[in-house]
């Protein structure tokens, strides 16, 4: 938020710093433990790196097909009424449908949908916002759910159990998304005052 790291870089001291924590301030994590620590840590990476890549390879053998750009077409001829927001909804619906299969919506949805977004005069902020609610969005809602995958492996818990427990605030994130649909400030509010 305020420029000290890059997110990777966040990341990689928030690790940092919860190791000093745990070995030297709290002493909770012993030196012959973290061989057990850092094999799960990977053990969990690799499983979700293979979804990731798998979802790399699934969006740009999509993109290669023109599948988005399809889609993008069809929400046109759907939405025949000349409506801003039910265009944005729609794009919003393709979006969170997307995200249930692709784990790295963003790059391959968003360039797809650029020109559309530019000629219907869409608020690029507002929608940038929409977009990554969105996303958290699709990444708890199966078949994929990474978040909930997450979850579920850190809490080593079922993920039906996972899935059950994150219905109240699926269907409070979803009101949320709707609102920010129907009044724009609602998303853009934050980032017009941060840039003023």
């Amino acid at each position: 938020m305020i420029g000290v790291f890059t997110p990777s870089e966040a990341g990689a001291f928030a690790v940092a710093y919860a190791l000093v924590l745990a070995m030297f301030v709290h002493r909770t994590l012993k030196p012959r433990e973290l061989y057990r620590v850092l094999v799960n840590a990977v053990q969990l990476s690799g499983e979700l790196l293979i979804i990731v890549g798998l979802s790399f390879a699934l969006g740009a053998g999509l993109t290669n097909a023109h599948v988005p750009d399809f889609l993008v077409r069809l929400i046109d001829n759907i939405v025949v009424v000349d409506s801003e927001y039910l265009r944005i909804l729609a794009l919003v619906m393709l979006a969170i449908l997307a995200g249930m299969i692709l784990d790295p919506l963003i790059p391959v949805l968003l360039p797809i949908i650029m020109p559309t977004l530019l000629a219907f005069d869409v608020d690029l902020v507002h929608f940038g916002v929409l977009m990554v609610i969105a996303v958290v969005i699709g990444q708890v809602t199966p078949p994929m759910a990474i978040a909930l995958i997450i979850a579920g492996r850190i809490a080593n818990v079922d993920q039906m159990h996972v899935l059950r427990a994150n219905m109240p605030f699926f269907w409070g994130i979803i009101a949320f998304l709707l609102v920010a649909i129907a009044v724009p400030g609602v998303a853009t509010w934050l980032p017009d005052m941060m840039r003023n």
